[in-house]
C-alpha cells in the first residue's frame, strides 16, 4: 500500500494513479466509466475534495485500491493483502464488485484475508496456508467437508490446531 502524504487532496491522489499509468485524467475516467458504478463515483465525489488526512482510513484504502484496479490495466495478476481490512461495509461491497469485473476481464486477482464471509461470498477455490503447509480447496465447502467441521471457523481451527 502506499502511505500518502496527509496534505493531498484525494482528487491528486487520483493523478497521481493516472501518472503512474501513464494516463490523462480523461483517459482515466473513460476508463473508470466502464468498470466503475454510479455508487463508486458517488462516493468519489463526496471525498474528492478532502485532504488524505480528513477521511477515514477506510476510504483511503478504498480510494487507493479501487483507483489502482480500475486503472492498472497492465497488470494481469494483482495482490493485495487484506484488502478489506478497515473499509466499511457498503464500500467492501463495492470493491467486491470492481474485483468481479476486473477478474470478469481476464484478469487474476489473489488477495489474502482473515474474514471468512470473503471466501463464502462466491464459489471461489483458495489456499489455506497453515504449519502442514499449503493446501488448495475448491471452495469453503469443500475446505469444511474437508476438515469434518460446521462452520468455516470450525473448520480452520481443525486445520490449524490439527484436531482431525
Amino acid at each position: 500500500m502506499i502511505n500518502l502524504s496527509g496534505t493531498l487532496k484525494n482528487y491528486e491522489v487520483f493523478d497521481l494513479i493516472c501518472c503512474f499509468n501513464n494516463l490523462s485524467a480523461s483517459q482515466a475516467k473513460k476508463i473508470l466509466h466502464a468498470r466503475w458504478s454510479d455508487e463508486f463515483f458517488y462516493r468519489y465525489e463526496k471525498i474528492k475534495l478532502k485532504r488524505t488526512y480528513a477521511v477515514s482510513y477506510g476510504e483511503k484504502r478504498w480510494l487507493l485500491i479501487s483507483l489502482m484496479l480500475g486503472l492498472c490495466d497492465r497488470a494481469r495478476f494483482i495482490i493485495l493483502d487484506e484488502p478489506t481490512v478497515g473499509i466499511d461495509i457498503q464500500y467492501r461491497m463495492l470493491l467486491w464488485e470492481l474485483i468481479d469485473k476486473v477478474v470478469g476481464e481476464g484478469r487474476t486477482v489473489f488477495f489474502s484475508t482473515h474474514i471468512f464471509d470473503e471466501l463464502t461470498r462466491k464459489d471461489i477455490p483458495f489456499l489455506m496456508l497453515s504449519r502442514k503447509g499449503i493446501k488448495r480447496h475448491a471452495d469453503i465447502r469443500a475446505f469444511m467437508v474437508s476438515e469434518n467441521a460446521q462452520t468455516p471457523e470450525e473448520a480452520f481451527i481443525n486445520q490449524v490446531l490439527d484436531r482431525r
